[in-house]
């Protein structure tokens, strides 16, 4: 008679508790995630496996995994029976540590809202779990968010370590001053209204009463040193500035429009040194459904996508591309690739890859993404 088959997850379970006895006996600082169980326990082990094996009745009666949402994740820590810290210390450890690593990443991943923050530490909570994941421990001693309303944090305001905001300002005012002159829109009997240019002491008003001071006096000296973040841009009204967001600016004909309707180059024109013939103006075009797009309507299309994205994600300028084409199913793939490969020669927008950042890429988003030297680029972000 033969032996029954040994299950893989039962004996991948045994062995991650091994591993996550032998890290107890040396008092690790930081509680495992169950990637790091299974991967030290098995390396060959896939994601699937692992979650398995932590459902096991053999892993569960010694150990618990504090959930960032419904159903475990491979990120998610894992405590001794018993000692589950709650929720909001357990989301509060991961989220300073994802913090750390974009401060480490620097540009437009520092400072991140605090809503882009719990989203790259995966969780699926509630947002009043976020905020208190804020103000404990670690978070609320190192940490602050910059804008209030009452007593409550602004989860679509930037969060960032207290120490960068006892020296200059400069190397965080991109990201603080994204938050500052966002758009307010406010609601009144006549209808809706947008606010989009803001006087210093209106942008200054936006934080938290402990800072507006030295943000007024920032911007004022960014203004007399020409000096502000790229993205941002002033006029002056009856000698008083008014700042606002460069992408925030209408015009009357988009640019890319523009370019299209310029009149080609023809025969008459001098030729180039070493050409003969003709010198013809090149426009791009896509093949759509047995027709031909001119390129500028991809780079309107996928600015406007790309803008209500960024919105719905807190304004953080960081955009995945598996997103992106999603709401730009209407062209092809090699449509996408080729019209963003314009945009990026343009210098209106970059691509960044996952390295650094906390949590995992779909295989989904993985697809999406567009691999260059080496690297899977899955995030884009305006220039």
């Amino acid at each position: 008679m033969s032996s029954r088959k040994p299950d893989p997850a039962v004996e991948l379970a045994q062995k991650m508790l091994e591993v996550f006895d032998s890290r107890r006996s040396f008092e690790a600082a930081e509680p495992p995630s169950l990637r790091q169980l299974g991967e030290l326990a098995d390396p060959a082990a896939s994601p699937e496996l692992i979650l398995k094996a932590a459902s096991k009745k053999v892993f569960t009666d010694r150990a618990a995994i504090a959930r960032m949402g419904k159903k475990p994740a491979i990120n998610d820590a894992v405590y001794p029976k018993g000692q589950l810290p709650k929720p909001e210390d357990s989301l509060g450890r991961r989220m300073i540590s994802v913090l750390e690593a974009q401060r480490r990443l620097g540009g437009m991943a520092y400072p991140p809202t605090l809503r882009r923050l719990a989203e790259l530490s995966e969780n699926h909570g509630p947002e009043n779990l976020i905020r208190k994941a804020a103000a404990a421990g670690a978070m609320g001693e190192r940490t602050v968010v910059v804008a209030r309303s009452g007593k409550n944090a602004i989860l679509d305001a930037p969060i960032v370590f207290k120490d960068d905001l006892e020296g200059d300002l400069r190397s965080i005012q991109a990201g603080l001053l994204r938050y500052a002159l966002s758009p307010v829109v406010s609601k009144t009997k006549k209808g809706t209204t947008e606010t989009s240019a803001f006087a210093p002491a209106e942008a200054a008003r936006r934080f938290i009463p402990e800072l507006r001071e030295r943000i007024e006096r920032s911007l004022a000296e960014g203004i007399e040193r020409r000096e502000l973040p790229a993205e941002v841009g002033w006029i002056t009204v009856k000698g008083k500035p008014l700042l606002f967001l460069t992408a925030n600016v209408h015009i009357a004909t988009p640019r890319a429009e523009a370019r299209a309707s310029t009149p080609e180059v023809h025969a008459h024109q001098p030729a180039a040194a070493g050409h003969h013939g003709p010198l013809h103006h090149h426009q791009h075009h896509h093949e759509h459904d047995g027709h031909l797009t001119p390129s500028h309507d991809f780079a309107r299309e996928f600015r406007s996508a790309f803008e209500a994205i960024d919105r719905r994600n807190g304004s953080t300028n960081f955009v995945k591309i598996a997103d992106l084409r999603r709401a730009l199913s209407q062209f092809t793939r090699e449509e996408f690739d080729a019209g963003l490969r314009e945009l990026r020669m343009d210098g209106t927008f970059s691509l960044d890859s996952h390295e650094g950042l906390h949590g995992t890429l779909s295989e989904n988003e993985r697809e999406a993404g567009m691999r260059e030297a080496g690297s899977l680029l899955v995030y884009a972000s305006r220039r």
